[in-house]
């Protein structure tokens, strides 16, 4: 493959026509794609000729987007995919991202503790305490989160448990209901459709889910440690919730989030 201008603006569009970018997940290719055409605009990078990319150009960027960590990871993200497309196929000259450096968002991934997970399960409100309760039990992303349903559930090999396909991976996996979760599902309503609805009783779009959760962390006073600790939804999926979710319902640690991938 060749690019036809010897500029960055012109690798970004023969990167996101190539076959690997158009292999990635939908939302993959969202945001990435989003982040290479906001970068790749004339005014930014988009101009710079191929062969004076490098890695202080991209530092650079980055540290322009100073305050925004989430962008800033998103950023680097595609420049490194773009990098290691374009270098292995002589489009640059070397990896331009070698060194480069972006803070973490905070709270996204810090695992919420027993207290944490309690708290919100009891304090916020019902739809999101449901969705707290699926998130923690299940470990998935909230992509997933929002599409399972009770045609879902089945017993394999013994064991009920919720199949879930990741919208991310594409890997299809089957996940345990432990006894709380089996306990908690058992006050939730039996309809069609998914077990998570908004409050207009629509399902939830994925941001829009991100979106009442802080909402409702940030003004519900009983809720004041989860904002102060800056917790997010995505903080759920973390492992080492086994003993924090074993503690809170005085059940012994069973690797409650264990996944087995089914054949």
């Amino acid at each position: 493959m060749r690019v036809a201008e010897n500029s960055f603006y012109a690798l970004c569009q023969a990167f996101k026509a190539s076959p690997k970018f158009l292999g990635w997940a939908p939302k993959t290719q969202e945001l990435l794609g989003r982040e290479l055409d906001f970068a790749c605009r004339p005014a930014l990078l988009g101009a710079i000729p191929l062969e004076e990319m490098r890695p202080s150009i991209i530092q650079k960027y980055l540290d322009g987007l100073a305050g925004r960590p989430g962008k800033q990871q998103a950023a680097l993200s595609a420049f490194r995919a773009i990098s290691k497309w374009a270098h292995v196929r002589d489009l640059l000259g070397g990896d331009v991202t070698h060194g480069v450096e972006a803070p973490q968002p905070s709270g996204g991934h810090t695992p919420w503790t027993a207290e944490q997970v309690e708290l919100g399960i009891r304090f916020a409100r019902r739809d999101l305490a449901m969705a707290i309760t699926l998130g923690a039990y299940t470990g998935q992303r909230g992509s997933d989160l929002i599409r399972m349903c009770w045609t879902d559930v089945e017993v394999y090999e013994g064991v009920e448990g919720i199949n879930v396909i990741q919208k991310k991976t594409g890997r299809q996996l089957f996940v345990p209901i432990i006894e709380p979760l089996r306990k908690a599902m058992a006050m939730w309503e039996r309809r069609p459709g998914p077990f998570l609805l908004n409050p207009q009783g629509q399902p939830w779009l994925r941001e829009r889910l991100s979106e009442h959760w802080t909402y409702e962390r940030n003004h519900n006073e009983a809720l004041r440690p989860l904002r102060d600790a800056g917790l997010v939804l995505h903080g759920l999926r973390s492992v080492q919730k086994e003993n924090a979710i074993a503690a809170i319902f005085k059940l012994e640690p069973r690797n409650p989030l264990k996944l087995k991938t089914t054949t």
